[in-house]
């Protein structure tokens, strides 16, 4: 497998830089090769380093990890207000993608190193963090739908529209924490039955 994970993660670095011949709308650009994998690789190798390697330093290293979206986040928001082209045009995956790796590097020695103490909530969340990454968009889209059939004042009102938008997250990952208890969960304890 690792000849072709390699040439997936190539061909997706190559569209990132504009190197393959893509038409704009083709779902190979799109999908298949889109510079997203290379954050999902991040995520693999920050695994992969984590537990191969003892790391110390957790809070300086969550210090970077905060420290570098920042930068984006205020020369986003700076261009967009003073209608300026973007500052700096970076991919994603440069301006966030490898910041938050650092972030995650840095929560996990953190926890590693005992300075922290996790809420068994967030400890579930985190559990539940692959079904609420990959159905989050699915919930919000289909109930967002049903706010103005529910009530057409909702879109025209600044306070109504927020309140809903922070209750269709709730509610979205209440749903997305149904789906890791009652879907993934199984289907992972099966999974380890099965090879062990």
């Amino acid at each position: 497998m690792v000849p072709l994970i390699g040439a997936w993660l190539l061909g997706s670095f190559a569209n990132l830089m504009g190197l393959l011949p893509l038409q704009p709308d083709s779902m190979v650009r799109i999908f298949w090769l889109s510079p997203l994998n290379l954050e999902f690789a991040l995520g693999c190798f920050s695994a992969y380093l984590l537990r191969r390697y003892r790391f110390s330093h957790g809070q300086r290293i969550m210090g970077v990890g905060i420290f570098l979206p920042s930068i984006s986040v205020v020369l986003e928001i700076y261009a967009t207000t003073h209608g300026l082209p973007p500052i700096v045009d970076l991919s994603s995956v440069v301006s966030y993608g490898i910041p938050c790796w650092v972030l995650i590097v840095g929560a996990v020695t953190l926890e590693s190193e005992r300075t922290v103490c996790i809420s068994p909530i967030l400890g579930e969340i985190g559990n539940a963090s692959y079904s609420i990454y990959l159905m989050h968009g699915f919930f919000i889209k289909n109930m967002s739908k049903l706010l103005p059939k529910i009530s057409g004042a909702v879109p025209q009102n600044f306070w109504l529209l927020n309140a809903s938008s922070i209750g269709l997250v709730i509610v979205s990952l209440g749903l997305c924490y149904g789906v890791y208890q009652f879907i993934e969960r199984p289907m992972l304890e099966f999974c380890r039955k099965q090879i062990g």
